[in-house]
Parts: C-alpha cells; structure tokens; sequence
C-alpha cells in the first residue's frame, strides 16, 4: 500500500466490545485500513468485499486494573500489558471475516486511561496454532455478527442500503417540516466523523441534507465544528453549502466572511478515505430516496 488511508471505528474500549480468546478477556479498539482514498462507487463495492481490519487488542483486566489504581495512586504509568495487534480482512457486505494476516504483540505501559502507546517497530510476532487462529477467528466473527456490525456497516450504508438497521427511522428527527435540514450522522452515529487537525486542534463537518421532494436544491449544508478542551463543548467554527452538481460553495449567514470554504472542504476530503464529493453526493441521493419511500 503506497498511500494507505486509515478510519477509526467509534468502538468504544469497554466492556461491552470486549472480546474472549485464549483463555483471556481483551477491550477491542479498531481501524479500517483502505489502500488509497476510495474515488468511485465502484472502489467502495470493491472494498466492501475485501476489507482491512487493524485491531488493538488489551488485556481486559490490566485495563481496568490500570484506570482503577490510576484514580486510587493518582500515577499514570502503573500497569505493565502486552497488548495484542492483529491485520486481519472482512467481508463487509456478507459481514463473514475472512482471514487474520498477522498476529503481533507489543508490551507497554497502561497509563490513566487504561490505554498505552504503541510502536510497530517493536513489536514482534505471535506464532499461534491452527487451532488458537480459528478460535480467533470465530471470536472476532461473533463480535461482528453482535456489536461491530453497526460500525462497520453505517460507513458504506448510503453504498449500500442493504445495510439499513431497523431502528434507523426512530432517529429521524420527531419534528420535521419541509425546511428541516437532517444531520446524516445522527441518523447514523457510527458512519464515521468527517475530521481534520489543523494547528494542534481537532476540527470536525457535520453534513445536513435537504430532503424536501419538492426542492431540487442539489445542496449539502456543511457546518465545521471545533471543541473547546476545557468545557468539552462543541463551537461552530464555520459553514457553507456545497452544491454537489455545480461543486461551488456558497457561504452562509452569520459566519466569518474570511472562512475559506474550498480550502476547508478541500482539506477534509484529502484525510477522508472516501473523497468527500463522492460520500457528500452518495448520502444526498441515498437519503433522498430513503426519505421519499418513506413518505409514499
């Protein structure tokens, strides 16, 4: 992979995700691996059949050991781990995993958190027996037939409508008229956060879709979010709209006139491992047509 693209899953390390192997409980944290930006529909199908998975694999009770004496000692650096890394490759759409690639472990020092940092370039491989690999296998399958299914399915779900869960509709907003915007990440919270660091701070586009059959706006309304570290809440840094058949962008009242909207659009799309106009116009179309059906 020349220019590989990473996406982390909102999977919560917790006990909830936590999965049984060799005899051991471990917290699960997980990263799609893409091999360059994906340009096309036709990259997404493709993808969706041969997916890459990077797993972090910590001992569940080291980690709990390590946030418990944390608080009690108030001493970040308290619990030794080996933490196990796994490359392992699904398919998405049939959501069967299909092979573990390699298997590695890193030790390290949980800190506060009951997390620790990570160097590839000392870890070492873990030869595992047939038997153990399968057990793996089969762990990892069941964690994806359970709570890792959303995850990996609300990413590609304007791909692939398939994917749609049953629940989706209670998400919808309760109120709505025929001017109401809706937010695609809060109808589908596990499709991914569209984010970029920009001087030391994280800023994230929260994408909002006119879905009025009778307007043929053609428009995605994109408000940039930043978070204030002390209060932990989010601020509106700025917002345009994107017209997704013209690619212009218009800005929006109230905000800065000096917020460059190309240049943050541009930025986005280039550490988003789907082009942003390619996910941007899958989700207008998709939630067009979902909300229409709905409606009939």
């Amino acid at each position: 992979m020349q220019n590989p693209m990473y996406s982390q899953l909102n999977v919560g390390a917790n006990e909830a995700n936590r999965l049984f192997w060799n005899e051991k409980y471990f917290s699960l944290e997980v990263v799609l691996l893409f091999p360059t930006q994906m340009n096309s529909e036709e990259d997404v199908k493709t993808y969706l059949e041969n997916a890459t998975l990077v797993l972090k694999l910590t001992p569940f009770k080291n980690q709990f050991r390590a946030k418990m004496l944390a608080s009690l000692l108030e001493n970040e650096n308290i619990e030794e781990s080996e933490i196990i890394g796994l490359t392992a490759t699904i398919n998405i759409k049939s959501n069967k995993l299909l092979d573990i690639l390699d298997i590695r472990q890193i030790n390290t020092t949980l800190d506060g958190e009951g997390t620790g940092s990570l160097n590839a370039a000392e870890s070492k491989p873990v030869d595992v027996s047939d038997a153990k690999k399968t057990e793996l296998i089969q762990a990892l399958q069941k964690l994806a037939e359970g709570n890792l299914k959303p995850h990996l399915q609300q990413p590609f779900v304007s791909f692939s409508p398939e994917f749609l869960d049953d629940q989706w509709t209670e998400r919808l907003p309760k109120q709505k008229n025929k001017s109401a915007l809706l937010p695609f990440q809060a109808i589908f919270p596990f499709s991914g956060g569209i984010e970029r660091i920009h001087e030391n701070q994280m800023y994230a586009l929260d994408d909002l879709y006119c879905v009025n059959p009778s307007c043929n706006c053609n428009e995605v309304t994109c408000i940039v979010l930043t978070f204030d570290p002390n209060s932990g809440k989010e601020i509106t840094h700025g917002g345009f709209k994107y017209n997704l058949e013209k690619n212009t962008f218009k800005s929006l009242p109230n905000f800065p006139t000096q917020f460059n909207s190309q240049e943050w659009f541009r930025q986005f799309s280039k550490d988003s491992s789907i082009s942003l106009q390619l996910a941007l116009k899958s989700r207008y179309q998709f939630l067009r047509k979902q909300i229409a059906f709905l409606n009939k």
